[in-house]
C-alpha cells in the first residue's frame, strides 16, 4: 500500500526543492536531514506538510497525466482507475467532445464535467474517474500543490504571457459507493481502504510484466495465489514478486 500512501520517498536534491522538502522551517520543524546532490537518491522521511508519498503525488505521474501545460481531471482519474484500481474505463461514445481546460478561467473544469455527466451516455464512466480526477486538481501539471487555477490575460502570447489567480481549486467529491471526502489526502485515505482492489491490480500488472501476456478472468485463480501468498510476508512487494516467477504463468512456455 506504499504505491497509494507513504511517509518516506526517495529524492536527490533536484526533486527535493521541487517538492519543498529543502523549506527551512519543514527542516527545523521536523529535524529533516540534508539532501544534496544530483545523481543520488537517498531515502527521507516525509513531513505531513508536504502530502507526498505514494505514487499519486509525484510530479512524473503528475506530469504524464496532463495535457502540456494544463491538467486533465479525466486523464488522471483514467489513469487511477486503470493502474491502482484495475477497473479501467471505456472509451469515451463517438461523437462526445473532449473536456478541454478553459485557460481564460471563465468555465471551470469542474463545471464542464457536471454537464459531462448530464449526458446518460458519459455519466457511467465520469462517475467512477472523476472523484479521482477532482481530488488530483490539488496539483498543478508538473506535481506542485496549488490552492487555485491560473488564467492567461487575454490577448497574451508568446513567450511573455501573463497568467492571473483563477479561482480557487475544489478538490471534494463523492465516490460511486457513496463515500465522501473533502481534499486530496481524504481521497487517499479512501483509496487505502480499497486496498483489496490496489493489491490485486499490483499483482495484475506485476504478473503481466513478467509474462508479458494480457491478464484477463482466465488468469484470476494465479492473481489470488499471488495476492494469497504475499499476505504471509505482510503483503511486501519483494514477496509478491517472488510469488509472480513462481507461479505456472511464469515458469510455464
Amino acid at each position: 500500500m506504499n504505491f497509494v500512501d507513504s511517509d518516506w520517498t526517495f529524492l536527490n536534491q533536484r526533486l527535493a526543492e521541487h517538492y519543498g522538502y529543502l523549506d527551512r522551517r519543514l527542516a527545523a520543524r521536523y529535524g529533516l536531514p540534508k539532501v544534496e546532490g544530483h545523481e543520488h537518491f537517498q531515502k527521507v522521511p516525509i513531513p505531513s506538510d508536504l502530502l507526498r508519498g505514494g505514487v499519486l503525488s509525484q510530479a512524473s505521474v503528475m506530469k504524464v497525466t496532463a495535457n502540456g501545460t494544463t491538467t486533465s481531471p479525466v486523464i488522471r482519474g483514467v489513469w487511477v482507475a486503470d493502474k491502482l484500481l484495475g477497473r479501467p474505463a471505456p472509451p469515451p461514445p463517438p461523437g462526445v467532445p473532449a473536456v478541454e481546460p478553459d485557460i481564460r478561467g471563465a468555465t471551470t473544469v469542474r463545471l464542464q464535467l457536471e454537464q459531462h455527466r448530464n449526458n446518460p451516455y458519459c455519466a457511467s464512466c465520469h462517475k467512477r474517474i472523476d472523484p479521482a480526477g477532482l481530488a488530483l486538481e490539488e496539483f498543478d501539471a508538473i506535481g506542485g500543490r496549488r490552492m487555485r487555477y491560473r488564467v492567461i490575460v487575454e490577448g497574451k502570447k508568446g513567450k511573455n504571457v501573463a497568467y492571473l489567480s483563477g479561482p480557487r481549486v475544489i478538490s471534494a467529491y463523492d465516490l460511486p459507493d457513496g463515500r465522501k471526502f473533502s481534499n486530496f489526502d481524504g481521497f487517499r485515505k479512501c483509496l487505502l481502504d480499497d486496498d483489496v482492489f490496489v493489491k490485486r491490480v499490483i499483482a495484475e500488472k506485476l504478473l503481466n510484466y513478467a509474462t508479458g501476456r494480457r491478464i484477463g478472468l482466465a488468469q484470476r485463480d494465479t492473481v489470488n495465489q499471488i495476492v494469497a501468498e504475499s499476505a504471509q510476508q505482510d503483503y511486501g512487494l519483494k514477496s509478491m514478486i517472488h510469488a509472480v516467477v513462481a507461479s505456472d504463468l511464469f515458469v510455464a512456455p
